[in-house]
């Protein structure tokens, strides 16, 4: 006869993976899915080509972002976050279905006070602290961001004067 399945696993969507992952910082599955794509090396360059910087702005080590060698322009972040929304739109998704927006996800943005419905992708080293993405504003429309913090502080200040300054914004 046919054989029976024991046992059905369904996992989560790549859009909830990837939610997932951005949300609590899942640097294990960053760091399996980028070897499933490439070199750190090749990963860079197409990113670079898809976002339109230049490859000089986008140089990483590898695929957790763990690693201080991993280097991103302001600039790149900004243009790399704009062309996953372009890529998302034609599936009638936006930035939002892969990145922690503030108000609504816990994770990385529980201990935040950014304005409410940014959308954000955070990065921490023991001396650096990142913060990139967008928020709607009345009267300017969508706004992308890119804060990189780094120096002897720690990150804890570096949150409390990128929260300060989104606010403001």
């Amino acid at each position: 006869s046919e054989p029976e399945p024991v046992i059905v696993h369904r996992s989560m969507s790549a859009i909830g993976l990837l939610k997932h992952m951005n949300v609590y910082s899942d640097n294990i599955l960053a760091q399996n899915l980028a070897e499933r794509l490439g070199t750190p090396t090749e990963i860079a360059a197409r990113v670079a080509q898809l976002a339109r910087v230049p490859a000089i702005e986008v140089q990483l080590v590898d695929g957790s972002g763990l690693d201080p060698n991993n280097q991103m322009s302001p600039r790149a972040a900004c243009a790399i976050l704009a062309a996953i929304q372009r890529h998302l739109w034609s599936s009638g998704l936006t930035v939002g279905d892969v990145l922690p927006i503030f108000g609504l996800d816990g994770g990385t943005m529980e201990d935040r006070s950014l304005p409410i419905g940014a959308t954000v992708k955070t990065g921490t080293l023991w001396d650096t602290s990142t913060l990139a993405g967008v928020f709607p504003t009345s009267d300017r429309g969508l706004v992308w961001f890119a804060i990189f913090n780094e120096g002897e502080e720690f990150t804890l200040k570096f949150r409390e004067q990128q929260d300060k300054l989104l606010r403001a914004l």
